[in-house]
């Protein structure tokens, strides 16, 4: 893939764009009544979105805080009055993890 260098006139145009788009993210508008107001085509602001975030700088994710340890060891002998012991961890994405003991 050859990688070319951006024109002057491209990079304003996108400038302009990344402006839009943040005034669009701040105003609390839909997009077909953002564009209306702008006088821009919506097809033009989807793919102007979608172009930009193709291209935009990867997001650093902020690292996870960590968890203070779980002393399972205590968990080895249930009280007489406990029927059994259900354990969920969420792992967030829609993923949980069930340890169960009856």
């Amino acid at each position: 893939m050859i990688k070319r260098e951006k024109t002057e006139a491209a990079l304003q145009r996108e400038a302009l764009w990344r402006d839009r788009l943040e005034r669009y993210a701040a105003s609390g508008k839909k997009a077909s009544d953002f564009c209306r107001a702008e006088g821009i085509p919506v097809w033009s602001f989807y793919s102007w979105r979608q172009r930009l975030a193709r291209h935009a700088e990867p997001r650093v994710e902020k690292e996870a805080p960590v968890a203070p340890f779980l002393d399972w060891g205590a968990l080895t002998s249930p009280a007489p009055s406990m029927n059994g012991l259900e354990i969920r961890l969420d792992l967030g994405a829609g993923l949980v993890s069930t340890i169960a003991r009856r």
